[in-house]
C-alpha cells in the first residue's frame, strides 16, 4: 500500500511515513512524542519509507533494489497483461532508473518539479513574483538550459519510448515557502488601492 504523499515525496528523494497513529507533535515546543520517546527539533531520525519504521539517530543506508522473487512475480505480470507499464519522471535521473526498472516510457514528467534543486529554485521564484513580462521573462530564459538539458537526458533514457509531458504548472505552496503571508499581503495591497496583478 501506498499514498499520494508518499508517491509524491518519493519523487523528492524523501522517504514518506503518511500514517502515525501514536504521534503527538508540539509545533510550538518543536517536539514530537511516540511511546513515550521525545524527539526534538534538530534530533537525526531515519526513516524506511517501505516499511513505515522511524530509527533514532544515523543507520547506514542501502540503495533499494528489487530481488528475485519481484522479478520472478513481474515476469509472470508481463506474460498475461495487456497494459504498458510507464513511469512518473520528472529528471535524467528518474528516467534512467525507471528504465533499469523496465518501465516502457514516461506516462508523466512534471516540467515543475525539474527545478526544486537549491540552484533552480531562486529562478522559480523570481519568475513567479516578477512585476513585468519582460522581469518574467529574464528569469524564464534563466531556466530554459536546465529544462533543455534535463529533456535531452530523459530523451536519451527513453530511447524513442513515448513521453507524456505536463506543461509548468508550479504549485505556490511548494515553491514559495511563505505563499500564505505572500497572497495576504496581495490582496492589502489590491484593497489599499495599489492592485495586483
Amino acid at each position: 500500500m501506498t499514498s499520494h504523499a508518499a508517491v509524491v515525496a518519493r519523487g523528492m528523494g524523501k522517504p514518506c511515513i503518511a500514517g502515525a497513529q501514536g504521534i503527538k507533535i508540539d509545533v510550538e515546543a518543536g517536539v514530537f512524542t511516540v511511546d513515550g520517546v521525545t524527539v526534538k527539533k534538530g534530533d537525526w531520525i531515519s526513516m524506511d519509507g517501505a516499511t513505515g519504521t522511524v530509527m533514532l539517530g544515523c543507520v547506514p543506508l542501502t540503495a533499494a533494489s528489487a530481488n528475485d522473487n519481484v522479478d520472478t512475480v513481474l515476469g509472470w505480470a508481463d506474460e498475461v497483461r495487456r497494459l504498458g507499464v510507464r513511469t512518473n519522471a520528472d529528471t535524467p535521473e528518474d528516467a534512467i532508473k525507471a528504465r533499469e526498472f523496465g518501465a516502457e516510457g514516461i506516462g508523466l514528467c512534471r516540467t515543475e518539479h525539474m527545478f526544486m534543486q537549491e540552484e533552480r529554485l531562486p529562478h522559480v521564484r523570481n519568475m513567479i513574483m516578477a512585476d513585468t513580462l519582460e522581469e518574467r521573462e529574464k528569469h524564464l530564459a534563466k531556466l530554459l538550459p536546465f529544462q533543455r538539458e534535463d529533456f535531452d537526458g530523459m530523451f536519451r533514457a527513453m530511447s524513442g519510448l513515448p513521453v507524456t509531458i505536463r506543461l509548468l504548472d508550479p504549485p505556490l505552496h511548494e515553491f514559495l515557502p511563505n505563499y500564505t503571508e505572500v497572497m495576504v499581503e496581495l490582496e492589502r495591497m489590491r484593497l489599499g488601492g495599489a492592485g495586483c496583478s
